[in-house]
C-alpha cells in the first residue's frame, strides 16, 4: 500500500513534496515515497547523478535538518 501523507509533529508531508537540505549546502531534494510513518524516501532535484540516487530519512528530521519550499 503506497502512502501519500504522513503526520509529523510540526506538519504534514506530502509525497512530491520538496525540501531544502540545509546540512547538505542547500541541496534541494523532494520526497518520493512514505514507507511508514516515522520515514521518508527522499531524492536530490537538481543532480541525477548525485549518489544515493534515493534515501531514506526520518521523518523527524525533516523538522529540523530539513526546511519545506513554500510557493
Amino acid at each position: 500500500m503506497r502512502h501519500d501523507t504522513s503526520t509529523t509533529a510540526d506538519a504534514r508531508v506530502q509525497v512530491w513534496s520538496l525540501w531544502i537540505d540545509r546540512a547538505h549546502h542547500h541541496r534541494l531534494v523532494e520526497v518520493i515515497q512514505i514507507p511508514d510513518q516515522d520515514h521518508v524516501r527522499l531524492r536530490p532535484v537538481r543532480d541525477s547523478h548525485q549518489q544515493p540516487a534515493s534515501y531514506l530519512e526520518a521523518t523527524a528530521a525533516l523538522g529540523s535538518t530539513y526546511e519545506p519550499v513554500r510557493a
